[in-house]
């Protein structure tokens, strides 16, 4: 086509667009390949030789050149192979190996990504194929169903849509995993690390101070190797779902005391009891420094709370969603980078090391709460609960 101008002159010339759509319907078996359809191209091709001079005479210059054509024809076809993963197993031979060629480090524009290996998630089929759980997940499934206003209430929302109990736990340790493989926290500096400190002059509100400065100055065994005997613990006190005013600015403070910690063992106590979840008390998160290897658990922690940040907390934090072949974004870290220990850092601090302590609590304590209210219910009838 031609878009001609004054005197018809030609001022532009638009290419012929040739428009083909292939239409294929099929029905066919699980890893069956088919052709969709194919692109077919013709090209053809003239050479010309002649002797110069020669080759150009009228009548006799057809003895001094030849001419020569041939053509080409090329066939594309489409070939797919469909294949229907099952839910239990996310594999498939389709699917790329562990390869760190298909991580995602290093970009300029988009977020740092790593892609799930199969070392990175553990083996939960104990868990997850329980059959006393599976009914406890259906049962619930079928209490949303009837009455989703009660999704997000406890205890429904911890069995609900394939949930277990203490899952969050689960993720934190294959996320704390990654970041030790990948060494992601040599980056973070100690020196950088700061917390909110009650301001004692006036009485109230809080100042920044450096978690080095303080350690140097209170608790300097903290940056030795090995066991110390001693360790500083910092305590958050969980006021999120405080209506008090005056409570509003109590728990980004902590609570700091340094306590006697001859070994390994009493620290791992110190741990589990100090975090244990207590009816009717204000939930704690605690943590507990002893030496060099405490920081560096410290710095992964952190790194910790902004992975999950990245991937959506209600989705990350979901064994079903954390699987093999899954890109995790990366957050972006800088040595130069000031970071907060807060809360939600001494849960991913807590929970890395007493993961499956965590479990444990988490699924008897929601599973005697899902008893309470099923107890007497429709939904609960021939359903044996057993502690």
């Amino acid at each position: 086509q031609n878009v001609m101008g004054k005197d018809d002159v030609i001022l532009a010339t638009a290419p012929t667009l040739s428009i083909r759509e292939v239409k294929t319907y099929a029905r066919i078996a699980n890893d069956t390949p088919f052709i969709v359809g194919g692109l077919i191209a013709k090209d053809s091709e003239e050479t010309l030789r002649k002797v110069p001079v020669l080759g150009d005479l009228p009548w006799l210059g057809g003895l001094f050149r030849s001419k020569d054509e041939t053509g080409l024809k090329r066939e594309v076809i489409i070939v797919i192979t469909p294949s229907v993963l099952p839910d239990e197993s996310p594999v498939h031979a389709s699917m790329p190996k562990d390869d760190d060629l298909f991580d995602k480090f290093g970009n300029r524009l988009f977020r740092d990504a790593y892609r799930i290996r199969a070392e990175d998630t553990f083996d939960l089929r104990y868990l997850t194929e329980n059959k006393g759980l599976r009914q406890l997940q259906e049962v619930v499934d079928r209490i949303v169903n009837d009455h989703p206003q009660l999704t997000k209430q406890y205890p429904y929302q911890r069995f609900a849509d394939q949930a277990v109990p203490g899952e969050d736990a689960l993720v934190r340790r294959q996320i704390y995993e990654v970041l030790k493989r990948q060494k992601a926290a040599e980056v973070l500096d100690v020196e950088k690390l700061i917390f909110f400190e009650r301001e004692e002059a006036s009485g109230s509100g809080f100042r920044v101070r450096f978690l080095s400065d303080y350690l140097k100055e209170f608790a300097p065994f903290v940056f030795e190797e090995g066991e110390t005997g001693k360790a500083v613990g910092l305590c958050f006190r969980m006021r999120r779902d405080s209506m008090a005013i005056d409570q509003l600015l109590e728990e980004p403070v902590p609570e700091i005391k340094v306590v006697d910690c001859p070994d390994a063992q009493t620290w791992r106590s110190l741990l589990l009891e100090s975090n244990k979840r207590s009816p009717g008390s204000v939930s704690k998160r605690v943590i507990f420094l002893r030496n060099q290897s405490d920081l560096n658990r410290l710095k992964n922690a952190i790194l910790m709370k902004k992975i999950i940040s990245l991937n959506a907390s209600d989705y990350i934090l979901k064994l079903k969603n954390f699987t093999r072949g899954r890109l995790l974004r990366m957050p972006t870290v800088r040595e130069e980078d000031v970071e907060l220990i807060d809360a939600d850092v001494a849960t991913c601090y807590f929970q890395s090391e007493l993961y499956y302590s965590v479990l444990e609590q988490s699924l008897a304590y929601d599973y005697a709460a899902l008893r309470k209210v099923l107890q007497g219910s429709e939904y609960g009838k021939g359903l044996r609960i057993t502690h």
